[in-house]
């Protein structure tokens, strides 16, 4: 049976106790809260990057392959990133989006070799349609309908294999909300430019939202950049208060969803002196 976790970087360490690295996270999280590395915005990714990195390689084996589907998440940018150059044959921006990748080798190396893309995006949905039959297509979805709809075709596809491995619990709850949030900003864009929502017909579950978000919060409902602040600051708010009292997964998905703010949050105070420090504090989530 394959799993998410093949997706990944093989690491045979044995890791640590549970217990001992959840006593180890409140003061690491701290120091992410607290301090922002010297430099740019890509200090704050490769500090967040080294991070994941030393996360994945203390955990157990077995709570490795739980959290396997959420250090997956975090790749899928650079996937695309890399995918993107690859299309415009510069092989320097393909090894550049794959240097801290935790990407298995497998899967780097359809990325990195030098084909035509077509080709590429083939190789890429046969293997990835070990884990979601609905990838093997993924040529066809980029010849016909282009990249937003190959994006959504690959992000659905590995969320479509992640719920069926986590039919439910705190891994499957907090790729929902993810998913949901990445849904709720696309079909908001395609309605403010006036285009066309490729893909299903919206969810019960997002139509629930948008009533939500409306009731609540009627100034975030058409301004993609407000409602993604709101929507990161809210799932923040949850994870928190689900790390405090929750099992060991959720005490960890909180942190890893604390560290990616705080990598957003340096990036954008790198940026104070061009945008000014009241829009910094504006921008900014925790």
């Amino acid at each position: 049976m394959v799993l998410l976790a093949d997706l990944l970087l093989k690491n045979r360490r044995a890791g640590y106790p549970t217990d001992y690295l959840l006593a180890r996270l409140p003061r690491r999280r701290t120091l992410w809260r607290t301090s922002c590395p010297a430099g740019s915005g890509e200090d704050s990714q490769r500090e967040l990057d080294r991070e994941l990195d030393w996360l994945h390689r203390q955990l157990e084996p077995q709570l490795r392959r739980e959290l396997a589907p959420a250090l997956l998440f975090f790749e899928l940018p650079r996937l695309l990133a890399a995918l993107r150059f690859s299309e415009a044959r510069d092989r320097p921006g393909v090894a550049a989006s794959l240097r801290h990748s935790r990407l298995a080798l497998p899967l780097r190396k359809i990325l990195a070799r030098e084909a035509p893309f077509p080709e590429t995006v083939r190789e890429l949905g046969a293997y990835l349609a070990g884990f979601d039959p609905g990838l093997a297509g993924l040529t066809q979805v980029w010849a016909e309908q282009g990249w937003a709809s190959l994006e959504q075709a690959l992000a659905g596809g590995l969320l479509a294999a992640a719920r069926r491995e986590h039919p439910a619990g705190p891994v499957r709850a907090f790729l929902d909300r993810l998913a949901d949030r990445q849904e709720l900003l696309r079909r908001v864009k395609a309605e403010r430019w006036q285009r066309e929502v490729p893909g299903r017909a919206q969810s019960r579950r997002i139509s629930r939202l948008r009533r939500a978000l409306a009731d609540r919060h009627p100034e975030t409902t058409n301004e993609p950049a407000t409602l993604d602040r709101w929507l990161l600051s809210e799932l923040a708010g949850e994870w928190r208060q689900r790390g405090r009292s929750g099992d060991r997964l959720e005490r960890l998905l909180d942190y890893l969803w604390t560290c990616q703010l705080a990598a957003r949050d340096c990036g954008v105070r790198h940026l104070e002196k061009l945008l000014g420090e009241e829009r910094v504090k504006e921008e900014t989530i925790l």
